[in-house]
């Protein structure tokens, strides 16, 4: 058992998404635009952090 978290210090910031309409129509999926790493975040949008970080302690 375990937890492997990739990058906590991604932040959200306007405009940077993974999911453009572009990109959606390439894989042939269709859902709302957004940013999957919103979801997952340690750190708010001003980089501080979040309840979440208290997982690793």
């Amino acid at each position: 058992k375990g937890i492997f978290y990739w990058e906590p210090t991604w932040i959200a910031v306007p405009g940077n998404t993974w999911a453009t309409p572009a990109g959606m129509k390439y894989i042939h999926d269709e859902w709302k635009e957004g940013n999957a790493r919103e979801n997952q975040a340690l750190f708010d949008c001003q980089g501080k952090a979040l309840p979440s970080l208290k997982v690793f302690n």
